[in-house]
């Protein structure tokens, strides 16, 4: 399912920029109030605590991330383009849900402490389901080289996407696109270039 719009958006994106810097831990209720702009009454209007701020950033997260595989998964596209479209879309829900994927990966090992904790897991592991099987599509169909191991590409795919959310935050929303096809053509096709280009340049080093 996809979320509905929350009461105050912003919470949720100061929250989120506050949590992905320092963590839940080391952030107060009434920083996220300041950061967000509104009374500390307004804010517990809302939420209850900061780890019901956070349960529910992470959680809206990863439930539209859901939401958007299981429309890919009707695809009947090659193994390929749909990996293509797994980074896009990935990209592209992190770019709708500001700070949600680093306040995610920052506080992956203190998911025990939100209140949604057990949605949060059942919706972490349809997504990891959702990647490894098409991690393991591509290996058996021979779209993906077969002496792969599926968990190590997995992770390696996965943890580029994530670190791309990091590192282009700025522009995410607007460079989305193009980022998912610089990671796909990093990952899926190396640094090679053309056969023919290869055997003509060492002809003429040959030579």
């Amino acid at each position: 399912m996809t979320w509905q719009p929350t009461p105050s958006p912003r919470i949720l994106v100061a929250a989120g920029r506050l949590f992905s810097e320092f963590g839940v831990a080391a952030t107060t209720v009434r920083q996220i109030a300041d950061e967000a702009q509104m009374s500390l009454g307004g804010l517990y209007h809302h939420f209850s605590s900061k780890e019901a701020i956070a349960s529910e950033l992470v959680l809206r997260f990863l439930m539209d991330l859901e939401s958007a595989y299981i429309q890919l998964s009707k695809s009947q596209a090659p193994v390929r383009a749909r990996t293509s479209e797994l980074v896009r879309v990935s990209l592209q829900v992190s770019a709708a849900h500001p700070w949600a994927t680093e306040t995610y990966l920052r506080e992956f090992q203190n998911l025990d402490l939100l209140p949604d904790v057990d949605r949060i897991r059942t919706a972490v592991l349809h997504n990891e389901a959702f990647w490894h099987g098409l991690a393991a599509a591509g290996i058996e169909s021979g779209e993906f080289r077969t002496d792969l191991d599926v968990h190590e590409f997995t992770r390696a795919l996965s943890e580029t996407v994530w670190l791309t959310v990091k590192l282009y935050r700025p522009v995410l929303a607007e460079q989305y696109p193009q980022l998912a096809d610089e990671v796909v053509k990093i990952l899926l096709d190396g640094y090679r270039t053309d056969p023919a280009r290869v055997a003509s340049a060492e002809g003429v080093q040959g030579g």
